[in-house]
């Protein structure tokens, strides 16, 4: 089943054996390995369309709901295996929370000189506006 399901009336056909096995008392970790290499090759519209076109040939509900329970584990183990967003580099969540360790390190930076500042000391004043370049490097 490993090769390129690119006619709908065959990927159709694959999807009515999958669930003629189950409805045959196959257990649904048995069909998940030809049920996921089939949905690898297809939309989510299309397995929907396959779904219905399925319950108009009468297929009972029951047996198409089954299914629907492999696909969602399918997926999920999918899922599962993905590399997490924080964890890929130029990746929107990665960057932002890159950006947000830095701008956390430069705030820590910042805190005790706004203190010094909230003193009163001159002297601070050219340490500070160091800082918040720094911080501006970062969020600008």
């Amino acid at each position: 089943m490993s090769e390129i399901l690119h006619n709908a009336a065959e990927k159709q056909e694959k999807l009515k054996a999958i669930i003629k096995d189950l409805h045959a008392g196959k257990s649904v970790d048995a069909v998940k390995k030809d049920f996921g290499q089939l949905i690898r090759n297809v939309s989510p519209q299309e397995i929907s369309e396959m779904e219905q076109k399925l319950l108009d040939e009468g297929f009972p509900p029951e047996e198409i709901q089954r299914l629907c329970e492999v696909h969602v584990d399918v997926f999920k183990q999918s899922l599962d295996r993905e590399k997490k967003p924080h964890k890929l580099p130029g990746h929107p969540v990665h960057t932002f929370m890159q950006e947000n360790r830095e701008a956390g390190a430069v705030l820590k930076t910042l805190k005790p000189l706004v203190r010094k500042l909230s003193r009163g000391g001159t002297e601070i004043i050219e340490k500070t506006r160091e800082t918040v370049r720094n911080l501006e490097n970062i969020i600008l």
